[in-house]
């Protein structure tokens, strides 16, 4: 990995290699991404308020160097709140998106905490404990009002953040998935009650790039992504794979990360500019603005909370924070809902992009954003 004097990640190399370029803000406007010897362009463009306007992919032939030629472009409109408005979002009256292309519908409890997805048939309903975690979720197929259930998973907490410390993955059998930390409090490994044990191999960016089983005879599984957390594809699905060295789950129905107090939409990233939380980010002044922020994609804020707290370096108008256990006041157009405290409390109200911009634009990759605890 290499940075710019500005701290901004210039390249980076794993299971593939990245690199990428800046407007004279910060934005990341250029990635160069090869993956499996074939190199995809994206292009970025923004608007004045810092929306992203347009994307253009050109992908080279296997083992040629990047082009320009056959690009594509797709391009987005945004309404005067910086939400984006093209076919497919639905938003309610506090900002929240509640449909979404390819994400189905989504609702939440009145403190803007996830509360069910329903996509394709099926539901993944979440209930929380009294630390406002995520304590249990059920997975049921059907329709209407009947529906049966697939899933049933409980989350065990050994302290007050929010990441599990064991997970019984059939609450009918108690099947259980065990969280290894290592001595950063990262993850390092997962176990059974039967004991077999894989290791989690983590990248500096604090993703997981090596599911390693200390069992003879299963294989290792590579997991790899692109700059907005997007898994390449015929990638197995994972629990935990980007940022999963911080417990981020990706176990929705459709991809979505559990980022804390919010849900991360990656997908777009490649295909549009929806790189955003499906609540709004929380600003001190519950204004319209856009974060600047890459604080979710690769810097530090994997407690789902930009927009608040500390400054970064780069946007001295702006924040974002994953302190600990940090009391938010909700913004005065929120008073629908009582204001809540913890490592999971946080205003998201007003419509903002999060994660509009580079890996690294404000403090480079994760060196001090592990999730609140």
């Amino acid at each position: 990995m290499a940075e710019s004097i500005h701290g901004q990640v210039t390249s980076h190399d794993g299971w593939s290699d990245q690199t990428y370029r800046y407007d004279a803000i910060g934005r990341l406007t250029t990635v160069e991404d090869t993956a499996d010897t074939v190199c995809t362009r994206r292009g970025y463009t923004f608007d004045a308020r810092t929306n992203r306007k347009s994307l253009t992919t050109s992908t080279a032939a296997p083992g040629l160097d990047c082009t320009t030629t056959g690009a594509t472009t797709t391009t987005h409109t945004y309404d005067s709140g910086d939400r984006i408005v093209d076919t497919g979002y639905a938003y309610d009256a506090f900002g929240r998106t509640t449909a979404a292309p390819g994400n189905g519908t989504i609702g939440y409890y009145a403190n803007d905490l996830a509360h069910q997805q329903t996509v394709g048939g099926k539901r993944q309903t979440w209930q929380l404990d009294a630390g406002l975690r995520f304590r249990s979720w059920k997975v049921e197929t059907g329709s209407g009002t009947t529906w049966a259930q697939e899933q049933s998973k409980l989350n065990h907490y050994d302290s007050d953040g929010d990441n599990p410390s064991w997970i019984v993955e059939d609450t009918a059998t108690g099947a259980l998935t065990r969280n290894v930390n290592s001595a950063s409090g990262d993850l390092a490994a997962t176990t059974s009650k039967a004991g077999d044990t894989v290791l989690h191999l983590t990248s500096i960016h604090g993703d997981v790039a090596l599911q390693l089983p200390l069992t003879a005879g299963q294989a290792p599984v590579a997991l790899d992504s692109d700059e907005y957390g997007n898994p390449r594809a015929g990638q197995a699905a994972t629990r935990y794979n980007w940022l999963g060295a911080k417990q981020r789950s990706t176990e929705t129905l459709t991809g979505l990360t559990l980022m804390g107090v919010r849900l991360y939409n990656p997908t777009p990233a490649a295909s549009s500019p929806w790189t955003r939380f499906t609540e709004a980010t929380p600003t001190p002044t519950s204004t319209a603005r856009p974060t600047p922020s890459t604080a979710t994609t690769l810097t530090g804020d994997s407690a789902g909370r930009s927009g608040w707290g500390e400054r970064v370096r780069g946007w001295p108008s702006q924040a974002c924070s994953s302190a600990p256990s940090a009391r938010r006041p909700r913004p005065s157009s929120a008073s629908a809902s009582p204001p809540t405290t913890g490592d999971r409390a946080s205003a998201v109200r007003r419509s903002s992009a999060a994660s509009q911009h580079s890996p690294g634009a404000l403090a480079g990759w994760p060196r001090s954003g592990t999730p609140a605890r």
